[in-house]
């Protein structure tokens, strides 16, 4: 049985995966031309999409993850260089995203706290000390 969420999820889905493989491309790029910083400066803009997407369907823990990854691309574009540690950082917090939502496409639970072990990564990367999972919950209490 299908989520409540595939459908609309449907309708932005393409976009969705269109945004996350040009990051992870960009992140390619960046690491055969180390030099060209401006390359990492529009990872921010798509995953602003995508998050704003993830913000219209209601999935607030993915959205929560997605700015989590937008702020850690800017982190890198002002500060300190990209390492490729960062970048496989941040690459896999892409891939965990893409496989979340291509699971609530196929009809997959809305549970974010599958995200949980790619987003204490980031924020560890980021100098968090304190990650909980409850940062990726946000229950329904519409009931």
């Amino acid at each position: 049985m299908a989520s409540p969420i595939a459908p609309p999820l449907s309708w932005v889905k393409p976009e969705i995966d269109h945004a996350l493989k040009s990051v992870r491309d960009t992140i390619a790029q960046f690491l055969e031309k180390p030099d060209d910083k401006q390359l990492l400066d529009k990872c921010p803009r798509q995953l602003h999409q995508v998050t704003g997407a993830l913000h219209i369907l209601g999935l607030d823990g993915a959205m929560n993850f997605c700015e989590s990854m937008e702020h850690a691309f800017s982190g890198i574009s002002a500060g300190p260089a990209a390492t490729p540690a960062t970048l496989g950082t941040l690459d896999h917090a892409v891939v965990a995203l893409k496989e979340f939502i291509d699971g609530l496409a196929k009809g997959d639970t809305n549970a974010p706290i599958k995200l949980f072990p790619a987003y204490r990564e980031l924020s560890l990367m980021q100098g968090k000390t304190s990650v909980s999972e409850k940062d990726l919950f946000f229950p329904d209490l519409s009931v």
